[in-house]
């Protein structure tokens, strides 16, 4: 199951799976869009922590269903489903997000990650990339993504081989943003979410959607988008 958990400004959504490494079921998978809808809604949130029960982020989806999960109704293709659902709620979510990447953060898990804003990892974090192992091509949002994150190059050499890698490696390729230490990992979270808290919500929300994609250098500026001096909710 999902759950959240709040501090203050700071609501922690938590993959509680721990006896299969907090593997995403199908259950699972949908619920990211409506929790992502009530936190969206609740003006106490400023920040949103991604992370995973007990000692891992995620082993990824739950294997035994990820079939039904990646199928999509609406064009009867295996080419997204839930998957694509969540990960684009996630995505699009209009406050501030950090995945706390501690342990495994393999195949669905990475897909959670990388749409959120912020990747702080632990020492002891193991990235894994791996639809090659299992046998499926990940839905193109996923793709697309990591393209984004790490350049054509290193996403074809992390799709392709499904290699596990270590935090130092991740940070090096750019699937970390910051290493913490393990010790005083969710201490320094937690820290770190608050200080974000802290920052102007108005500037925050203005510029996520447009930090997320490239502009291109002569944009012009839609009108709903809030310039100037203001305060989100």
């Amino acid at each position: 199951m999902l759950r959240i958990e709040q501090s203050g400004p700071v609501a922690t959504l938590i993959m509680d799976n721990p006896r299969m490494r907090n593997a995403i079921t199908q259950e699972m998978w949908q619920q990211f869009q409506e929790l992502l809808e009530r936190l969206d809604a609740d003006d106490t949130v400023k920040i949103v922590v991604v992370r995973g029960a007990g000692e891992h982020f995620s082993a990824g989806a739950d294997i035994a269903s990820v079939e039904k999960i990646l199928h999509d109704p609406a064009t009867g293709q295996s080419d997204g489903g839930d998957i694509t659902v969540a990960e684009t709620a996630l995505a699009r979510f209009r406050k501030p997000t950090i995945a706390a990447i501690d342990g495994y953060c393999v195949g669905g898990g990475w897909q959670i990650a990388g749409a959120c804003d912020i990747r702080l990892a632990s020492e002891r974090a193991v990235y894994g990339i791996t639809p090659a192992k299992i046998g499926i091509v990940y839905p193109l949002s996923g793709i697309k993504r990591l393209v984004e994150l790490v350049g054509p190059a290193t996403a074809k050499y992390l799709l392709f081989s499904g290699d596990f890698i270590d935090a130092h490696e991740a940070l090096r390729l750019g699937l970390a943003t910051k290493i913490l230490d393990t010790e005083n990992f969710w201490d320094e979270i937690h820290t770190f979410a608050l200080h974000l808290s802290e920052r102007s919500q108005f500037s925050t929300q203005g510029i996520k959607p447009w930090s997320t994609r490239s502009v291109p250098n002569h944009t012009t500026w839609p009108s709903s988008a809030p310039i100037g001096r203001g305060k989100w909710r």
